[in-house]
């Protein structure tokens, strides 16, 4: 899938969410700013353990 602005926006219509409410992780710098053009909140993915904690400090989504 390209990551580009067209993209999310059209992602976000298809799929009725608000880009304020959608968290897009990617290991790649330059898409997660493309996301975060969009209103889309962005991680950039590390390893496991950072994903975790980002997920739950940032957005409290609990991960098990």
């Amino acid at each position: 899938m390209k990551c580009d602005e067209q993209t999310f926006k059209q992602m976000l219509k298809q799929n009725q969410i608000m880009a304020n409410e959608t968290v897009f992780i990617d290991d790649l710098d330059v898409n997660i700013n493309r996301a975060e053009e969009t209103g889309i909140h962005g991680i950039l993915f590390q390893n496991a353990n950072q994903l975790k904690e980002e997920l739950e400090q940032k957005y409290h989504i609990q991960i098990n």
